[in-house]
C-alpha cells in the first residue's frame, strides 16, 4: 500500500509485481480491483465510476460485463472490452407508446453496420459434444400448464442453415409451356418458395403453348419434392380468358415431376391459375 499525493490510495497483491498472477486495487486511482492470471491476462474487472463487473476469457479476446445496469457480451480490442459493438441485454421498466416494460436483445455489430439492425441468434441445445444437435426454441410458461402465445408484428420466413431467407423460385419449364397467361391479360408468372411451416407455397400463373406440350410441365428440386404423390385442384381458362368447364389438376410427383390432369382435354393457349401449397411432412 502506497501513499502519493493527495494521499491515493492503491493496492498490488503480490505487492510491486507487475507480471504475472496479480490483483490491484485503485492501481491508476480508477476505483478498480483487477485480476490477472498466471499469465498476466486480465480475467476479472470489478468497479470503475459506472460500477462495472467485467469477466474475461482467458486469452483476453472475449469478455462478459454487467455495466450501466446492462449485460453485455462482445470482444476486446486492443485490450480493452469493446462496449460500444458488444451485444446487449436489458430491460426498461417505463412504458412505451405502443408497449409496456420490455425487455432488449441486441446482437454485437462487430465493427458491421450491415447488420446494426439484426438480431441473430445461434442456437446450441447441447444435446452432443459439439452443441449442435438438433437445435430449437420452445416457449412455454414456467409451469408448463398453460398456453404461451407467440405475437409478432412482422413476418416468419424461411432461411437457409445459415441464415439466408429463401427466395421464390421460378421453374424451368418443359418443351411448349410458358410462364404468364395466354389471354393477354398480365398475372403473376408461376413460382414457388418454402414457408416456415415447412410447405411448398405455389402462386401465378403459366400456360399451354400448344395443344401437345410436353407430358412433365417441370420438376421441383430436391428439397421441394413430396413424400408422396400430391395432386392439386386449379382454375384453366382458354386464349381469351373464359373459364373451361370441367376439373384441371397439377400432380407433382415424389420425384418431384409435375404434370397436368385435363378433362376435357388440353387445348393450345390453356393457362393454369395455381394459389396453392403442399406439406413436406418433415415436421413429426
Amino acid at each position: 500500500m502506497q501513499f502519493i499525493g493527495n494521499f491515493v490510495t492503491f493496492l498490488i497483491i503480490p505487492t510491486g509485481a507487475t507480471t504475472g498472477r496479480r490483483i490491484t486495487i485503485n492501481l491508476n486511482n480508477d476505483g478498480e480491483i483487477k485480476v490477472y492470471n498466471s499469465a498476466g491476462v486480465l480475467v476479472d474487472e470489478i468497479g470503475g465510476n459506472d460500477g462495472r463487473i467485467i469477466a474475461y476469457d482467458s486469452s483476453g479476446t472475449r469478455f462478459v460485463a454487467m455495466l450501466d445496469g446492462q449485460l453485455l457480451d462482445g470482444a476486446v480490442t486492443a485490450g480493452v472490452a469493446d462496449t460500444a459493438n458488444a451485444g446487449q441485454f436489458y430491460s426498461l421498466l417505463t412504458g412505451s407508446p405502443n408497449f409496456g416494460a420490455r425487455t432488449f436483445v441486441k446482437s454485437p455489430m462487430g465493427g458491421n453496420a450491415a447488420i446494426a439492425n439484426r438480431v441473430v441468434l445461434n442456437l446450441a441445445s447441447g444435446a452432443a459434444s459439439t452443441g449442435l444437435f438438433n437445435p430449437q426454441i420452445i416457449l412455454g410458461d414456467e409451469a408448463g400448464t398453460a398456453n404461451a402465445d407467440f405475437n409478432l408484428s412482422g413476418t416468419v420466413i424461411k432461411t437457409t442453415v445459415t441464415g439466408s431467407k429463401y427466395q421464390w423460385q421460378t421453374p424451368v419449364l418443359g418443351a411448349n409451356w410458358a410462364l404468364g397467361s395466354s389471354t393477354g391479360v398480365t398475372f403473376d408468372d408461376f413460382q414457388y418458395r418454402l414457408d416456415a411451416e415447412d410447405n411448398v407455397v405455389m402462386s401465378g400463373v403459366f400456360n399451354a403453348v400448344t395443344a401437345t406440350p410436353a407430358a412433365t410441365v417441370f420438376q421441383f428440386p430436391v428439397g421441394y419434392r413430396p413424400t408422396n404423390s400430391v395432386r392439386v385442384i386449379v382454375a384453366t381458362s382458354n386464349n381469351v380468358g373464359a373459364a373451361i368447364a370441367g376439373q384441371s389438376a397439377m400432380v407433382i410427383a415424389n420425384t418431384g415431376l409435375v404434370n397436368v390432369s385435363n378433362n376435357p382435354a388440353i387445348i393450345a393457349g390453356q393457362s393454369y391459375y395455381v394459389d396453392a401449397f403442399f406439406p413436406l411432412h418433415n415436421i413429426a
